[in-house]
């Protein structure tokens, strides 16, 4: 599977149920937290009663219910922000 070619979505309904399409993989899994590799990155899912109620990683497709909380992209291509000291002294 070529992520660059996949198309991701993310749908929310009513903070309840989510499908994201484009899963490639699930690296971390409990009823408070979701870490799935998508073809945009990692992707994280904070809340609570969180149940995967289907995952087709063939067709790239998760969904998850539960009360969500949040949903997170974390940037780890973005470069280190440096405080003001270190910047100053770098």
């Amino acid at each position: 599977m070529e992520e660059k070619n996949q198309k991701a979505t993310v749908l929310l309904e009513n903070r309840k149920i989510l499908t994201v399409a484009g899963t490639a993989e699930v690296i971390s899994f409990s009823d408070s937290e979701v870490v799935l590799q998508t073809t945009l990155g990692l992707l994280q899912i904070t809340g609570t009663g969180l149940a995967m109620k289907k995952l087709d990683l063939e067709r790239g497709e998760a969904i998850i219910e539960g009360v969500l909380d949040s949903l997170y992209y974390p940037d780890n291509d973005a470069p280190e922000k440096k405080g003001v000291f270190a910047r100053l002294f770098s």
